[in-house]
């Protein structure tokens, strides 16, 4: 979001109770009960747990949100989604998705992701942020690595940071992912991203030799 973004939270029960945290630290029935959206305006991990009398507590649910810096006018891709998840357009809308891949929210794509931002103007460059998801059971994984290029010309541009992933932990449940990756600042008009994907899926998986996939929904400058 650009400069705040009301965030509403829907249980799923009757008569449940809501608590929350904007502070990163996991929510009890001593949080803060939630009666109404919530107005975020600055960085802030939400996290919401559900209680209901006679059952167990919920599970911890999470969500990142960001205040971007700059609304990013522009961007290619070397290659492009695959056509069921079409419209790279999407990388640079500000809307989220969700944990079902198939909302009309996410790219997808089985090369490495390589996209090329211009800002139409020289900015501050200090962090970039990629929205990823992973559904090992539906073959898509979180990248590898996340490389960050920038230049004052796209020729010119060079190598700033990269940020290596572990291996997933084989985790079935859906997981989202915020990425950010810090830079040591700079002047730069082209921005370039680089999402390696894992390419054939492995040996321990149930589609072990199958081509791999990566879901990406946004890409921000922090």
């Amino acid at each position: 979001f650009d400069t705040e973004i009301e965030v509403e939270i829907k249980g799923q029960l009757r008569n449940e109770r809501i608590y929350y945290t904007v502070d990163g630290q996991d929510p009890d029935s001593t949080s803060l009960a939630y009666t109404k959206p919530i107005v975020i305006t600055k960085n802030t991990v939400l996290k919401a747990i559900s209680y209901k009398d006679g059952w167990y507590p919920s599970t911890i649910s999470s969500r990142s949100y960001n205040k971007i810096r700059y609304t990013i006018p522009d961007l290619t891709v070397k290659y492009p989604p695959k056509e069921q998840y079409p419209g790279v357009h999407k990388l640079i809308d500000l809307s989220r998705g969700s944990e079902n891949f198939r909302d009309g929210k996410w790219n997808g794509y089985q090369d490495d992701v390589v996209a090329t931002i211009d800002m139409q103007k020289e900015i501050d460059l200090h962090k970039i942020a990629v929205n990823c998801l992973e559904g090992i059971g539906s073959y898509i994984f979180f990248p590898t690595k996340i490389e960050v290029y920038a230049g004052k010309t796209e020729l010119t541009m060079e190598k700033l940071n990269e940020l290596i992933l572990p291996p997933t932990d084989r985790d079935r449940d859906i997981k989202l992912k915020n990425f950010e990756i810090e830079v040591e600042s700079v002047k730069a008009r082209y921005i370039k991203i680089v999402l390696k994907n894992i390419g054939k899926l492995p040996d321990w998986h149930e589609g072990a030799g199958s081509d791999a996939w990566i879901f990406v929904d946004e890409i921000m400058i922090l």
